[in-house]
């Protein structure tokens, strides 16, 4: 073998070890608290409808349901603009 491939190969082990020993240190060394899991059956996900009328399938009640969406996204967007004009605010000299 020529000089330059044992070399490579030395340089390779040696990064080999020193990383198995960087893992192996890091993985003893536990610096933060085990997290807690919360138990997934204590509070189930909800289930149903969330707009106003329910499951209630009528006219009326999907009229009920656009008007509450309408209102939402009328909501939104006057919050966005005031978050646009905040954005835009100039210095004031002082």
């Amino acid at each position: 073998m020529s000089g330059n491939i044992k070399v490579a190969i030395g340089v390779v082990l040696v990064a080999v070890v020193i990383g198995g020993l960087y893992y192996w240190y890091s993985s003893t060394k536990s610096d933060v608290a085990p997290a807690v899991v919360a138990d997934q059956t204590a509070t189930p996900a909800p289930t149903g409808p969330t707009l106003p009328s329910g499951s209630d399938t009528s006219d009326t009640a999907l009229g009920q349901d656009v008007a509450s969406v309408d209102a939402d996204v009328s909501a939104m967007t006057s919050d966005t603009a005031s978050i646009d004009s905040g954005m835009n605010d100039t210095a004031v000299q002082q």
